[in-house]
């Protein structure tokens, strides 16, 4: 099993980082993205190998922190990605493998009862 979560990370980082990110929403993508995970990291690692690719799966682990509650780093979650990025991918999908999928972020009752209903058709009396 773990050779299998190695061979991942090392040959396909961007299935990897797609499966976390799926993960880190319950299983399901993102709403936000405008294509899948796993297509955004790739695309970012052919044209900006490194740097920009570390702010986006940065911006993951750091959303994981949220989620669960962790403390932070000593060197930030970004740096923590541009210099050991296989090392976080690892880390990251053995905090899923260990819990439960849970949608994320979750609704408030109020964020529910914000989204606007129109209101049921009327029926016309026949005669």
């Amino acid at each position: 099993m773990v050779c299998n979560s190695v061979c991942k990370v090392l040959f396909c980082p961007c299935v990897a980082y797609a499966e976390i990110k799926e993960a880190l929403h319950g299983g399901e993508v993102p709403k936000d993205y405008c294509c899948n995970p796993c297509c955004c990291y790739c695309f970012l690692m052919t044209f900006a190998p490194y740097c920009i690719p570390c702010i986006l799966t940065g911006k993951t682990r750091r959303d994981i922190r949220t989620k669960y509650n962790l403390k932070p780093d000593c060197c930030g979650d970004c740096c923590t990605h541009f210099f050991c990025g296989g090392l976080a991918l690892m880390q990251e999908r053995r905090e899923f493998k260990s819990r439960p999928l849970e949608p994320w972020p979750v609704e408030t009752e109020h964020e529910q009862q914000s989204t606007y209903q129109p209101p049921a058709p009327e029926r016309i009396a026949t005669v």
